[in-house]
């Protein structure tokens, strides 16, 4: 006697669940360089009033970022092993625009609704796709657009690959932006 069986798929569709409003971009980044990136990064690509928030992997990592002598901009840090009152407090001045810039880890990518932050870095891409839709969403949202730029190396390209192909995204690969062009683009701020 032939049983009916039933087939059911745990496996979430995530196509078309990242704003059409998001710029993917991706670089190829040594680990040891990430740090000294980012700065360039925010130069060229983040605006005068937006805001930027920076995804790490491990709070390890958003300390030694967020805390470190490299950022040349102010910034907080918010990770699980920083009290609830803390991280409000941090989310509350980064909604009000008292903050311009947070270094967090994953307890930022769900939840977290500001507007107006305009550029997502991410150090490295996460494991998952279900991250990489959290955090880039964090950006474009309420109708405005936004960049989200994932930082990728030979050991981790692979999730950032199976990103584009289970979100249905295609992710430009750029080149780190050089002194050149960050003065540039100082000059271009300036000038406004």
């Amino acid at each position: 006697m032939k049983e009916d069986i039933t087939v059911v798929d745990l496996a979430q569709d995530l196509t078309n669940k990242t704003s059409s409003k998001i710029n993917h971009l991706a670089i190829e980044c040594p680990w040891y360089q990430k740090n000294e990136v980012v700065n360039k990064l925010i130069n060229c690509y983040a605006t005068e009033t937006g805001k930027i928030l920076i995804f790490t992997a491990t709070k390890k990592d958003a300390n030694e970022l967020g805390y470190g002598d490299t950022l040349e901009i102010y910034n907080e840090v918010m990770h699980g092993d920083i009290s609830q009152n803390s991280r409000q407090s941090t989310i509350n001045r980064f909604k009000t625009g008292k903050l311009q810039c947070v270094v967090a880890t994953d307890v930022a990518s769900r939840g977290l609704d500001v507007l107006g932050i305009d550029l997502v870095i991410q150090l490295e891409p996460p494991k998952d796709t279900e991250s990489y839709i959290h955090r880039s969403g964090r950006t474009a949202r309420a109708g405005k657009s936004g960049t989200c730029i994932t930082l990728f190396n030979s050991k981790n390209e692979e999730f950032l690959t199976r990103a584009e192909d289970l979100a249905g995204i295609t992710m430009e690969k750029i080149e780190i932006p050089s002194d050149e062009d960050v003065d540039k683009a100082k000059e271009e701020r300036a000038e406004r």
